[in-house]
């Protein structure tokens, strides 16, 4: 049984009408050893380790056959692609004007595609059974933009890093704006703050050439 909210979204162009979107509540992540794990007692006839072997030789065989510009489609999954855009030093107001012309050490990959196969979903949803928890209304921050970005390098003067929770807590938003929030900021070179670190190790600190 997969858990769902009604999340309302903020009225942006004044119609008096509350808008919402619904959202999966995620368990936690099942990792590469839990996977393997599950799918060896699936019925798969593989030990756990060969199935994990299986799992990282794919995700590196992926790795390098898009690197090569191909796509590449995984039955009853979908198709994967590549995402490029410019580096994150070159990711400007102006990084995707047409008349800017990037040159390829510029750009990099900045994320994957994946087009899912409509037999997927279909499965899924032959599988799913939904569970409402409620409604949740998005938190309004009552500072502005550039407050926000203020408050955020007033912690940064006596704190050697902020994390999105702390982001969050300092303006009054949701974990998931904050997040949104600061992955902007720290593309855009004359916010002052930059990225480090990755996945659950991020955080976010001065950008000392850019203060």
């Amino acid at each position: 049984m997969a858990n769902y909210v009604k999340r309302e979204l903020p009225n942006l162009h004044g119609e008096g009408k509350k808008k919402a979107y619904y959202k999966i509540e995620t368990n936690r992540n099942f990792g590469c050893n839990e996977l393997a794990d599950y799918m060896s007692k699936s019925g798969m006839g593989m030990p756990k380790a060969a199935v994990k072997a299986v799992l990282l030789q794919l995700s590196s065989v992926m790795a390098n056959l898009l690197a090569l510009g191909y796509t590449v489609s995984i039955d009853g999954l979908g198709i994967v692609s590549l995402k490029i855009g410019p580096k994150k030093n070159k990711r400007g107001s102006d990084a995707y004007d047409f008349d800017n012309k990037l040159t390829p050490s510029n750009l990099e990959v900045t994320g994957v595609n994946l087009k899912v196969d409509k037999d997927f979903l279909k499965e899924i949803n032959r599988q799913c059974r939904l569970e409402n928890r409620g409604v949740r209304s998005l938190m309004r921050s009552i500072y502005s933009a550039d407050e926000r970005l203020q408050r955020a390098k007033d912690y940064l003067a006596e704190n050697m890093f902020i994390r999105v929770k702390m982001y969050a807590l300092l303006n009054n938003l949701s974990v998931s704006v904050a997040q949104r929030e600061l992955k902007k900021l720290a593309e855009d070179p004359q916010s002052g703050i930059t990225s480090v670190g990755r996945g659950s190790a991020k955080m976010y600190v001065l950008d000392n050439n850019n203060v």
